[in-house]
């Protein structure tokens, strides 16, 4: 009998030792669905600072969003190079990767401000004062030259005040199939061979025909 009985009882042991078992711990955030990284971020999006991150993910951009009078001032610290003729724009809502397709769609817009040194902050000031109310997109490309888009916001305009929503922010990686910047806009000019530098009026001084008579003199 006291072999049945301690034979029962063992089995009681068991069976309530294998109700214990701990459940499955929740995901890094806490919800019971982590994303793998345990901070909320998505691949694309901005996520404090990442020195490691690739070009178009977690912490290439940051901005500054600064409400003026007419005008949004963006204050940006960028990994991804910005050449001197990058600019921010308000375009319809969209989905933009080349820096052509934004430009033609851009109702307004404002190239980056002169920087003293590579330390600083890219600033951009874009005029909102003419903007009708509806939802938009902020876009950050990084040259007026066959570029690409680096960086965008949500924006929306209510009764003429601008909101920036700025956890929308999105970084993009570089499109692989960019095709390449064009000659630049105003290229270095050049001297002709009949063409004749006089310094003491400050410019040319030509150009001069075959003979050498400037072509637009008049004959004396």
């Amino acid at each position: 009998m006291k072999k049945i009985i301690t034979t029962i009882v063992a089995l009681a042991m068991i069976l309530s030792l294998s109700g214990c078992k701990k459940s499955e711990p929740a995901g890094d955030n806490g919800s019971g669905s982590g994303n793998g990284n345990g901070n909320g971020v998505k691949i694309g999006k901005t996520a404090g600072s990442d020195n490691t991150a690739p070009e178009g993910q977690a912490g290439d951009v940051k901005a500054e969003i600064i409400v003026e009078t007419d005008y949004l001032v963006f204050k940006i610290d960028s990994k991804i190079p910005l050449e001197s003729d990058a600019w921010t724009g308000i375009c319809p809502k969209g989905s933009y990767v080349y820096e052509d397709d934004a430009d033609e769609a851009e109702i307004s817009y404002s190239y980056c401000e002169n920087r003293q040194s590579e330390n600083e902050k890219y600033i951009f000031r874009v005029d909102y004062s003419d903007i009708e109310d509806g939802d938009y997109m902020i876009v950050l490309c990084n040259t007026d030259n066959s570029g690409y888009v680096v960086a965008s916001w949500n924006l929306s305009v209510k009764n003429g005040k601008p909101e920036v929503d700025k956890s929308s922010l999105t970084v993009y990686p570089k499109p692989a199939n960019l095709k390449p910047a064009e000659d630049p806009a105003n290229p270095d000019v050049k001297e002709d061979e009949n063409d004749d530098f006089d310094n003491s009026n400050g410019g040319y001084d030509g150009p001069y025909d075959d003979d050498g008579h400037d072509e637009g003199a008049d004959d004396a």
